[in-house]
């Protein structure tokens, strides 16, 4: 229990950093970004199904989350491929 809530906290914090370091030249806020929605996924049923949603519910993000997964290590791939519509 505690180790979930922590890892969801470490998600939030993850993504929000991300946020933060988009307009950066490095692509470190997207990496966060990708971070913190795995271990998000990973942790929390209701997070998997809310991306699930919304795969289904935005084909274009979709079709930039399937030509983005083949180049992402497998521990990004896996939450991924278990949050496809």
């Amino acid at each position: 229990m505690i180790a979930s809530f922590a890892a969801n906290v470490l998600a939030i914090a993850l993504v929000g950093l991300g946020i933060i370091l988009v307009p950066l030249p490095l692509p470190l806020g997207a990496l966060m970004i990708l971070l913190g929605t795995g271990l998000a996924i990973t942790v929390n049923p209701a997070m998997k199904a809310r991306v699930r949603r919304l795969r289904r519910n935005n084909p274009r993000l979709e079709a930039v989350i399937r030509r983005v997964r083949p180049l992402l290590p497998s521990f990004l791939r896996k939450p991924i491929e278990d949050s496809a519509p």
